[in-house]
Parts: C-alpha cells; sequence; structure tokens
C-alpha cells in the first residue's frame, strides 16, 4: 500500500469527525486556540489509537469485532445526538450555545473512529506494519476536525437559533450512515 491510498483512506476516515467538528463549531461558546485542540487532539488520537488497537485485535478477533463495530458506532452517535434534538426542543427559546465537555468529546471521538479501528484490523490481516498509517490517520483528522470547527464557527455566526437540533440530527444521520454502510455494502 502507497501513501497515496494510505492518504485516502486516512480522508475517508476523517469524515465522520469533520461532521461532528462542524456540529461541536457550531454549539460551543467559545472557540479560542486553546478550546480548538482540546475538540480536535481527541478526535484525532482516537482514529490513530483505535486503528492500532484494531490492528493488534485483527491478529487475533477480526470476524468477532466486524459484526458489531457499526452498532457501537451508531448507538453512541444516537444517544448523543438524541440529546442534544431533546435539549434543543425542550427550550421555548433558542438553543444557546454551550461549553463541549470531556465525556461529550470522548463519546464522540469513540464513536466515528469505529471505523479506524477496523482499518487497523484489515491492515493487520494484510502483515501491513501500523506506525505509519496510524500516524498519516490521527494527523488527518486533526486537520479536517480542525477544518471543522472553524466552520461551524463561521456557519455559527449566520444561523440564529436550533444549533441543537441541527447538531443532533447531523449526528444520528452519521450513525444510520455508518450503520447502513456496514449492514447493506
Amino acid at each position: 500500500m502507497d501513501i497515496f491510498m494510505m492518504i485516502l483512506i486516512a480522508i475517508g476516515l476523517s469524515m465522520d469527525s469533520l461532521a461532528v467538528s462542524v456540529v461541536n463549531g457550531l454549539t460551543e461558546l467559545k472557540l479560542t486556540k486553546i478550546k480548538l485542540l482540546k475538540l480536535a487532539a481527541p478526535m484525532a488520537i482516537s482514529q490513530g489509537l483505535l486503528a492500532v488497537i484494531g490492528w493488534y485485535l485483527g491478529l487475533y478477533i477480526a470476524n468477532y469485532i466486524h459484526r458489531f463495530d457499526h452498532w457501537i458506532a451508531f448507538v453512541l452517535l444516537a444517544i448523543i445526538g438524541g440529546k442534544m434534538i431533546y435539549d434543543g426542543l425542550s427550550n421555548d427559546e433558542p438553543t444557546p450555545k454551550q461549553e463541549i465537555g470531556f465525556i461529550k468529546v470522548f463519546l464522540q471521538s469513540i464513536a466515528t473512529s469505529i471505523d479506524a479501528m477496523v482499518v487497523g484490523l484489515t491492515l493487520a490481516l494484510l502483515a501491513y506494519p501500523i506506525l505509519f498509517p496510524a500516524i498519516i490517520i490521527g494527523f488527518t483528522t486533526l486537520v479536517f476536525s480542525l477544518l471543522g470547527l472553524l466552520a461551524g464557527k463561521i456557519i455559527g455566526r449566520h444561523l440564529s437559533h436550533s444549533f441543537g437540533i441541527i447538531g443532533g440530527i447531523i449526528l444520528i444521520l452519521i450513525g444510520v450512515k455508518i450503520l447502513v454502510e456496514h449492514l447493506f455494502f
């Protein structure tokens, strides 16, 4: 596998993190440089780390994990998205921007990184070393997550309300996309 193919795989893996980061950019109260890194770095670290974990697991239980990874991602994103929709609908006022906490970012990071674990698993089955791909996957995800946060911040300036509802719907749709891709394609 050449570097070009690895970069394409990394870009594909980072798309879910990009979408979640746009939502976070929409809903985050204040996006400072430090906050940008606090929101983007867990996405990048999770992608790279789960690729490595998948690679090690691929040596032992590849078929077992592949059967339910999409359900884990779907459930995590549906819970987070459902809570955002519920919070948005429970207020008569526009959904306020809010601080995004560690638990939420952690769950988003894991949910959007399940596919990276499958890629790591696949690389193990192909007897391909994991260090270089994990670095490329993590770095690409960091870049796309930062871009998503900034895009969400810019979009948020032009929307007057319902950030949480829109974000929740997007997260649930990402979960459905992951589930459909794994079940039917």
